[in-house]
């Protein structure tokens, strides 16, 4: 499979001073969908895996400053922005916390300028009193991979600790909800699956707990079994739809399917391979990543090359032709993924944390503060 070039046109299209927007009509951004947390903690994921270069620090400045305004005295995170730049009174959901978490522990285990660090730093240590607020098994594994590359490349401390607790609260729920026909974490199959298992995979990187990876390859075996369909030719990932989802017993829904699905799973089996060694978890993230360039149900790719934009997802009538945010920076996190040549669990397996001075930054002692609430993760339905 021939990877195409890393393209930013769309994903600079759709961003402005403020942010990142959060929908498109087709490929042109809608001012009045406004700016999510979520949206630009994931974009500021991307900038900060790309190579160096003006565009990467621009965007990556861009992103931070969102997040700086985003975040309240307390720590805790509005869930959007509007166009006017009003922050929302709703709070950022668990998913939102914890992605912001990792957004900001990928900034500081990246060679991104030290400046850019120090915020980073800043934004995820007001942030970390609230992850005892976390309800949401997503949330758990956004957080972990935060607080994993936080832990190796500047102070372990307490957040290896944190990250642990995280782990165990997934394992808790496996056993509540498990059963031999259903390796799963809830009594529901919806959106992202790979983020799960990759939480336990980084969570065992930074402990050297081996159960979390046992438990995560049988997560991995049970999602490639539910999501991949082999044909005489090849195997093809089939997303859960998000019409209807799919219920331990039941019909599993076939559409709408979403980029944010296939990306997780090139994660999760790409951090896999880096941990077993193991081929076959390579061959299952280029089926997963072959999703958006046409090995799919409907046989259409989502990416298209010439504009640098990924549609939002496959429906029963074919591909969906608006290009959000979200669906783009999915498919420029898989797409950086797939091919890295370094993966950055690898330094939590080498065991050579790398400590870092970040001007302005204290060590968190404590964690004590009253939990924030934090909403429920929002997905559509239809």
């Amino acid at each position: 499979m021939r990877l195409p070039p890393v393209k930013l046109d769309h994903l600079e299209r759709l961003t402005d001073g403020t942010g990142i927007l959060q929908f498109a009509e087709f490929g042109v951004g809608d001012p009045h969908s406004g700016y999510t947390t979520d949206d630009n903690t994931r974009a500021l994921i991307v900038a900060a895996r790309l190579p160096r270069g003006p565009a990467r620090e621009r965007l990556a400045s861009t992103y931070l400053k969102f997040l700086l305004y985003a975040q309240r005295a307390d720590g805790t995170l509005a869930h959007e922005v509007s166009y006017e730049r009003s922050p929302s009174q709703l709070g950022a959901s668990d998913d939102g916390l914890g992605r912001c978490l990792w957004a900001c522990g990928e900034v500081v285990a990246s060679d991104l300028p030290e400046a850019m660090k120090g915020a980073a730093a800043s934004i995820f240590q007001r942030a970390l009193p609230h992850l005892t607020g976390i309800r949401h098994p997503r949330g758990w594994a956004n957080a972990i991979q935060g607080l994993a590359l936080w832990a190796s490349h500047v102070d372990a401390g307490m957040v290896s600790d944190a990250a642990a607790k995280c782990a165990e609260d997934l394992l808790s729920r496996i056993k509540l909800h498990s059963v031999p026909e259903w390796v799963w974490f809830e009594d529901i199959l919806t959106y992202e699956p790979g983020r799960l298992p990759l939480g336990l995979l980084y969570a065992g990187a930074l402990t050297g707990d081996n159960r979390y990876l046992e438990v995560g390859e049988r997560v991995l075996a049970f999602l490639e079994r539910t999501l991949f369909e082999v044909t005489p030719r090849r195997r093809v990932f089939s997303a859960i739809g998000n019409r209807g989802w799919y219920r331990r017993g039941g019909a599993r829904a076939v559409y709408d399917q979403q980029p944010i699905d296939a990306a997780s799973m090139v994660e999760a089996a790409t951090a896999a391979a880096v941990m077993t060694k193991d081929p076959r978890y390579r061959s299952l993230a280029r089926d997963a990543f072959a999703w958006f360039l046409g090995a799919n149900t409907v046989g259409m790719p989502l990416y298209d090359p010439e504009t640098g934009a990924c549609h939002d997802g496959l429906t029963p009538h074919g591909v969906n032709l608006n290009a959000g945010s979200e669906s783009t920076i999915c498919y420029l996190i898989a797409r950086l993924t797939v091919a890295a040549r370094e993966h950055l669990i690898s330094r939590l397996l080498a065991g050579r944390p790398r400590a870092l001075e970040l001007r302005g930054v204290r060590r968190v002692e404590s964690a004590r503060e009253p939990p924030a609430q934090h909403s429920p993760p929002v997905r559509p339905t239809a």
